[in-house]
């Protein structure tokens, strides 16, 4: 059977994970429901460190994609809960940047961009600008270079079938 890539995206963004930490003050609800029931503790803090979400927002992006984009975006923010959350509007260039920690706040946002697709440039600014998350998403149909291999993981969602990154993780999207 095939698997989920929702799913898949959040196994490989939680796999990086481990800030989050146990405390008393917070019990585990499942483990209180479910027989034998045990008082345990339960988790706080953040699931994730920071994350990068590259958003492809060049001229092959239809808005059916784009919007498929921001409903993955709001999943990894509600489910991940990373730590911080820079939004990487990227075509040819970083067209602009949006730090993000609340999902209800994607639908504030206006996507920048709209010319050429480079993704390495997405990689170029997060270097410039100091940028090193704990996992880096990018969000495209893969009509693009990808640049040479991250220090950090990548997970490359792609609305085009058949096409698959040189380094990280390649998953495929169905939109539309």
């Amino acid at each position: 059977p095939e698997i989920d890539w929702k799913e898949k995206l959040r196994a490989l963004i939680t796999a990086t994970s481990g800030r989050e930490s146990s405390t008393w003050a917070r019990p585990n609800r499942r483990r209180l429901a479910i027989a034998p029931h045990m008082y345990m503790p339960g988790t706080t803090g953040f699931q994730l460190g920071g994350i990068a979400i590259v958003v492809d927002t060049s001229g092959s992006i239809s808005p059916v994609e784009l919007n498929a984009f921001m409903t993955e975006t709001a999943g990894i923010l509600s489910e991940c809960r990373p730590e911080w959350c820079k939004l990487l509007w990227t075509d040819a260039e970083v067209a602009g940047v949006d730090e993000v920690d609340d999902p209800e706040l994607l639908t504030s946002l206006t996507p920048k961009g709209g010319g050429g697709t480079y993704m390495p440039a997405a990689f170029a600014y997060m270097a410039e600008h100091g940028i090193y998350p704990e996992q880096c998403v990018v969000l495209t149909d893969m009509y693009t270079d990808y640049g040479k291999e991250q220090e950090y993981p990548v997970t490359w969602v792609s609305t085009t079938k058949d096409k698959e990154a040189p380094f990280g993780e390649t998953l495929y999207i169905e939109v539309g």
